[in-house]
């Protein structure tokens, strides 16, 4: 199943490379930018399309990997433009349903979205995350089942979760990622107050960071409290 992406940022460019490194067959990528869905296209021996259409009739797993905010008009351009019988159209938003992917049945197509449990930063970043990365989907349970024995086979745990859920769930990614850095950069600050500077209050702090997440991955939050709620300072 050649899989298309339409979108060349960081989710479409690593799922490629990871796809790629595993021997699956990737078509290609189309891109607003010419530039980007040739560099994402050279990075997964793949081809730059010029329109979605033509990347739907070389895929038949297309991936729509846009910003949240443009997924709906990505969509409606591809379900307006292109022959999508029998494919799987997916996006990789952590909370936005399938069910912006209106009309799908219409047009006979399968639809669901495909959410790696992980933080994407650069289209370069190594691989070796995305390989224990879980894999959270929600959709078609034809696709859905698609999908889940994809991902599976490469060795990624898999969740399926209902639509209702999904605001949940992304909260709690959430949670567990942006707003954790909003107290980290507050205890920063405070070290600098007391005369670290900025790189040495981030040295000085990631022992306890590192230490923390290590023992709640571990032993689960209230295994890893220490000496300050104890204390009830």
């Amino acid at each position: 199943m050649n899989a298309g992406f339409i979108g060349a940022g960081k989710a479409g460019t690593v799922l490629g490379r990871y796809f790629a490194r595993h021997g699956l067959s990737v078509a290609g990528y189309c891109d607003a930018s010419p530039s980007a869905a040739q560099a994402a296209a050279s990075l997964t021996s793949s081809r730059r399309f010029d329109a979605a259409s033509e990347l739907a009739d070389a895929s038949g797993l297309i991936f729509i990997t846009v910003p949240d905010a443009a997924i709906a008009d990505a969509w409606h351009e591809l379900r307006d433009t292109a022959d999508l019988a029998g494919k799987i159209v997916c996006h990789c938003s952590g909370c936005t349903t399938s069910a912006v992917l209106d009309g799908a049945d219409n047009v006979e197509a399968r639809a669901c979205s495909v959410h790696p449990l992980l933080a994407l930063s650069d289209p370069l970043c190594p691989l070796d995350p995305v390989e224990r990365a879980h894999i959270t989907l929600e959709g078609d349970a034809s696709a859905v089942s698609a999908l889940h024995a994809l991902f599976g086979g490469l060795g990624n745990p898999v969740h399926v979760v209902d639509a209702a859920d999904k605001g949940r769930y992304h909260a709690a990614a959430v949670f567990a990622s942006n707003l954790v850095l909003a107290p980290l950069a507050t205890a920063a600050r405070l070290m600098e107050s007391c005369g670290f500077d900025a790189p040495a209050a981030r040295e000085a702090l990631e022992p306890l960071v590192m230490g923390n997440a290590r023992a709640f991955c571990e032993k689960g939050a209230a295994a890893a409290l220490t000496g300050p709620v104890e204390r009830n300072d």
